[in-house]
Order: C-alpha cells, then structure tokens, then sequence
C-alpha cells in the first residue's frame, strides 16, 4: 500500500505540475493579447480569445489545482503508513527476521506444546518504536493477551522485565500520570524524570494463549537471566500475589487520584453486582485501561506501585462510586430542562416531563417538532391541543 501511495502521488505530482506548464503558456497568450490596444497575435480572432480563457481557467483549476492536493494527500496517506510500519517490528524467536508490513494476527497461530521450552522457541516477538505514541498499535497485537513485556532505554544497557495476563492494560498503565505521580520503582523514577522519547518497547506473546501462571513467571525469569535488565528491582521474578488456582479472577479496583487500592474483587460478576458496572464498560476498562468514572482504574492484576493496602469496606466503596457517578451525570446532562406540558383542551392530562426524550416518548412525537414549538419557531399548538414551555 505504501508503494502505491508513493508512485502514484508522485503520477499526480507529475501530471498536475504539467497541467500547470499548459495552463502558464496559455495564460501568457492572454496577457500577450492584451497588452497593448488592437489585435496583437489572435488576428482579431474573439472566438479564439474566449476559448483560451475558458481552457485556462479549467486546466489551472481542474487539472492543476485538483491533482496537486491528491498527489499531496497521497503523500500524507504514505507518511502515516511509514510512520505505522517503521514503528513496529515483528518476528519469532527462531530466526529473528523482519516480517514487512504484516501484523500477525496471535490469535490465529496454531497450537503448540505446553512445555516451557516450547514457549520460548514458539512466541511472537513485537518491537515498539515510541511506545507512548504508538498505543493503537500495541492494542492491536497485545489487547487481552498474556504475554512478556520489556522496555528498553535506547543508547545504553538499561531495561525493565515484567509480565502480565493483560498486556495492553498493564503496557498503558506506565503511561498514567497518576501511576508516575508516586514512582518508586526504578523503571518508573526513569519515566518520570525522562519520559519515553529514548524508549522502545518489547513485547514477547507466547502461541500457547492457555500458559500456566508458572511457565508465564519462568518465562519472566528467563528473560531476567539473559538480558540482565537494571531497572528491575529484584533479579527473581515472582507471581505479583497471585496464586494458581485464582490467577485472572480477581479484579483490582484502583482510585487514580492517589494510586489507592480501594477493592479486590473476587470476580467480574461480583464488580457488577456490587457497583452496578455495565458488563461493556468493565470489559472496556480492563482492555482499554480507560478510567471509569474519569476516576477509577481496574486491572486484573495488581500495580505494585500503587498503594496496596487493605482497602476500603464495601459500604464507603458503593457510596464513593455514587458520588462519583452523580458528579459525572450532571455533566454529562447539565443541558436537560423541565418542560411542562400543557393540554389546552384537557386539563388533566397535563405533565411535567424532566427531558424532551421523556416528553417525545410520552407524546410520541417528533423531537425536533416539539423542539420548535419550544424554542417559539412554531407557534400554533402541537396537534392543536399541546402547549409546551420550559420550567
């Protein structure tokens, strides 16, 4: 695709750059005509005269003008595939040989044997460039993957080994503000201090999706023993709390404002009961690391650098996300009016709806037509019986 774009914005180029070199000569036959009184070089010729003008006009606008911005906007389609495909590297660990313009889909490859060994020999390599800016391309080969994760300081022998059961929720975490705010880990003091401009990323996905939480720490391990990472702040790996039996259960629930673990989960149908969380914007939030409520961050693991104390009890957790709730729907709905509806042929059936879509369901109506009779643009009654007016 990047080859296309550039040949062929470089064929427009060409061909408007030409256009304009017919639409310049016959712009010169023009100027030459009138330069001075009388017949100059078109032998009195009007016909002629007013054809040139008309074909430069539709040369210069049509032909030149025209091509230029597609051959421009082909350039930019070409820069963004080579700002996507410089920024990615992919390749197994067998050959370690570039695979050009192709994202591998994980989920597609076969299946291979459970020994560790075999997770080492049959994984899927992806090399990062500008991480930080690149976070749709780490969604798209990591997103709900278990897997390695390295990052590597450019120019120096500096790296960070981890692991997680959740890839792009936990490689996104590193970029929160409120995740650095309270750095301690070393990986993290270097972010804080020196961003991500001089950083590439690593990411080691396993064929086998089903690996156990003890090969996933082994293979944690084995990177730890070949690469000798600095950042790391023990040279043993070690399974963050979690044991085999309840290994990706559990749901942490995080306030983003002061890195506080506020509830452990024992599931996700337990996070929706408890807070009442739609199923989508759990899933959202533990793929996507967004915030719910702009507050509150949930991961299947823990974040060892955040503030992993006991918690808070069920009752102040259910009355915090409330608050926040409330506070978040007031923005969202700060424009929603009390209309009062009136019946001037029937009393009783007057209303006070708390939006125009309740009121539009209630009446059955159009919205945009009851907005009009609101807004005074229509002034005879709705149906003529309806009076409506805002409270």
């Amino acid at each position: 695709m990047r080859t296309i774009s550039i040949s062929g914005g470089t064929l427009y180029l060409y061909f408007a750059v030409f256009s304009g070199m017919i639409g310049t000569c016959l712009s010169l036959l023009i100027r030459i005509e009138l330069a001075s009184p009388g017949t100059q070089i078109l032998a009195n010729d009007a016909q002629l005269y007013n054809t040139i003008i008309t074909a430069h006009a539709l040369i210069m606008i049509f032909f030149m003008v025209k091509y230029k911005i597609i051959a421009l906007e082909y350039k930019r389609i070409s820069n963004s595939y080579s700002i996507e495909y410089n920024s990615i590297l992919l390749y197994t660990c067998n050959d370690y040989k570039e695979e050009n313009n192709k994202i591998i889909n994980v989920n597609n490859i076969n299946e291979i044997g459970k020994s560790f060994e075999s997770y080492i020999s049959n994984s899927i390599k992806v090399e990062v460039k500008n991480p930080y800016y690149n976070r749709k391309l780490i969604g798209k080969v990591s997103k709900n993957l278990k897997g390695i994760y390295i990052w590597e300081i450019i120019g120096s022998n500096d790296a960070y080994v981890g692991y997680s059961i959740n890839l792009y929720n936990r490689i996104v975490s590193y970029f929160e503000p409120w995740i650095l705010r309270k750095a301690t880990r070393k990986v993290l003091i270097y972010f804080k201090k020196y961003g991500f401009d001089n950083v590439k990323l690593k990411i080691h996905i396993p064929s086998d999706q089903t690996i156990s939480l003890r090969n996933l720490v082994k293979l944690e391990q084995y990177y730890i023993d070949t690469l000798k990472p600095t950042l790391n702040m023990e040279s043993i790996a070690r399974p963050g709390g979690y044991s085999p039996k309840d290994w990706g259960a559990k749901i942490y629930m995080y306030n983003s404002k002061d890195s506080k673990l506020l509830f452990t989960f024992i599931s996700k149908e337990s996070t929706y009961k408890y807070i009442n969380i739609d199923y989508r914007t759990l899933n959202r939030c533990l793929i996507g690391g967004h915030l719910y409520l702009k507050t509150f961050f949930f991961s299947k693991e823990i974040i060892e650098n955040g503030d992993n104390g006991n918690g808070s009890d069920l009752i102040s957790l259910q009355k915090l996300v409330s608050e926040k709730r409330l506070i978040y729907n007031i923005k969202i709905q700060a424009k929603s009016k009390k209309i009062y509806a009136e019946n001037m042929l029937n009393p009783k059936l007057n209303k006070i709806c708390f939006s125009l879509n309740q009121l539009s369901k209630e009446l059955n109506g159009d919205r945009g037509t009851i907005r009009n009779h609101l807004n005074g643009k229509m002034t005879k009654l709705y149906r003529n019986e309806w009076k409506f007016s805002y409270i």
